[in-house]
């Protein structure tokens, strides 16, 4: 948004987009905005330059007289005066409109506002927007309410703040730097619907919060993720998938899984596209999920919109190493005796019943098994001289973030390959299409077994049309 230069003064016979708080059409875009709240907010401007007001209350805001140490002057004055307040920054105190024709909009209907002080070093940039507001149309109050429509929360991102504003009366949108008026160019055929939010990539923890609240069966909707350069890494469509906006044109598959399926950039589930016309294959993975929860996202996800076909791969969280067993005496913890027992590695004790109930219930499903760059014949190796410090093309870690074990690869192999044994076993014993895709991945007669994988789970991105290729040959009688 362009603020107008605080020494020149706009043309007055402009027409403003404010809405001047005497006017009625504020007081009906009010009504259209307000949700449960009883108080409007509003913004002042004084002309000595002193500070800025503004009021909630049913809210006019008034200029203050720094002075003479009270909320005073032409539009408000303290309802309190021994509270000698000099400013008024939080909005708690409410002040007599000592013009509230001029403000009927943000005045309550005992006269009052509820005042709140706004200095040029406490926010310049609203500063400068009341500013040239007052110079505008002569009237140093603005209207400051809650940015939701009834019944909706308070908007928190700029396509909740877009969406709110196409739904709405409000003429002009001030987004930061950017201003949108309904009425400029092309404007008027944006589809709030697809709007999206835009956040940068980072590698901080919590990046996953950006796109997974826990709540839903899949990523938050409608988002972009850029890469430092500006170029698109990912993107979340209007189901909260990864991938394009959904085609009606097209059947729907959705491949299921963790990191494994979620991959770098945009993944290899949309590289199926290529292989099978006709068809949209969209990311159903995410990270760091565990498979009960990957069954249930499936399974909603399946009941809410109409799926051809599902990808099913069950990933290869959760994952316990081996632990101590505390000895029990009596049916207590013992502190002091013999070693405690080991307890075997775990993580797929469920499998086999939980696998069974989705496969029940969603039949449309063929399944993947879990690939991995270790093999037997690796296993007794020390792997740390091939761990390489890199990016997803040329590095090498061991398991995600997890740091080196020697004997954490065999728990790993053992995990992975029990779960792929279990895998195959239920779908032979339901007639279950399996795509075994660690088979197809098996690194034994590979002579370097990090080729296709940047870590002991996940696949290089120059692996992923390798991938594709492997799935589409065993379900290109499907998707036909």
């Amino acid at each position: 948004m362009t603020i107008p230069d605080q020494n020149h003064a706009p043309d007055t016979a402009a027409s403003p987009r404010f809405q001047i708080p005497s006017r009625p059409p504020a007081e009906g875009l009010l009504r259209t905005l307000r949700t449960s709240e009883q108080w409007v907010s509003g913004f002042a401007w004084s002309p000595d330059g002193a500070t800025l007001i503004a009021a909630t209350g049913g809210a006019a805001l008034s200029v203050f007289d720094a002075a003479s140490g009270d909320l005073c002057g032409r539009w408000s004055a303290s309802a309190n005066p021994a509270l000698g307040m000099q400013a008024s920054p939080f909005m708690l105190y409410t002040h007599q409109a000592l013009q509230p024709d001029q403000t009927a909009a943000v005045t309550h209907v005992d006269g009052t506002s509820r005042v709140q002080t706004v200095s040029a070093e406490q926010n310049p940039y609203l500063y400068r927007i009341l500013d040239a507001f007052e110079r505008r149309t002569g009237v140093p109050v603005l209207i400051n309410t809650s940015f939701n429509l009834r019944g909706e929360p308070i908007v928190s991102s700029p396509s909740d703040a877009l969406k709110t504003f196409f739904a709405s009366g409000i003429d002009c949108l001030a987004l930061e730097d950017c201003l949108v008026d309904k009425e400029m160019a092309g404007v008027a055929c944006i589809t709030p619907e697809k709007l999206r939010t835009v956040h940068p990539i980072t590698e901080c923890e919590a990046f996953k919060s950006l796109y997974w609240s826990g709540e839903l069966p899949g990523m938050v909707p409608n988002l972009v993720f850029v890469n430092r350069d500006g170029s698109v890494a990912f993107e979340s469509n209007e189901a909260g998938l990864k991938g394009d906006p959904l085609d009606p044109a097209r059947s729907l598959a959705v491949v299921w899984g963790d990191s494994v399926v979620f991959g770098a950039g945009r993944g290899w589930a949309h590289l199926l596209d290529d292989l099978a016309p006709g068809w949209q294959f969209l990311n159903g993975g995410l990270e760091g999920d565990p498979f009960t929860n990957i069954l249930r996202r499936a399974a909603a996800f399946n009941e809410s919109h109409k799926v051809a076909l599902n990808l099913l791969m069950l990933g290869w969280h959760p994952f316990v190493p081996p632990r101590e067993r505390p000895a029990r005496r009596h049916g207590r913890f013992r502190r002091n005796g013999a070693a405690p027992a080991i307890l075997p590695h775990s993580g797929n004790e469920n499998v086999r019943a939980e696998l069974t109930r989705f496969l029940q219930r969603v039949p449309n499903t063929a399944v993947l098994t879990m690939p991995t760059p270790l093999n037997p014949c690796i296993l007794d190796q020390d792997l740390s001289p091939y761990l390489v410090d890199g990016d997803y093309e040329n590095g090498f870690r061991f398991l995600g973030k997890l740091p080196y074990h020697r004997e954490g690869q065999h728990w790993a192999f053992e995990h992975i390959a029990e779960r792929n044994a279990i895998t195959r076993e239920v779908c032979a014993r339901l007639g279950v299409q399996l795509i075994d895709l660690a088979a197809a991945l098996d690194t034994a007669d590979l002579p370097d077994f990090r080729e296709n994988f940047l870590d002991a789970v996940h696949i290089r991105p120059r692996a992923f049309p390798l991938v594709a290729r492997t799935i589409h040959a065993e379900i290109k009688d499907l998707v036909a």
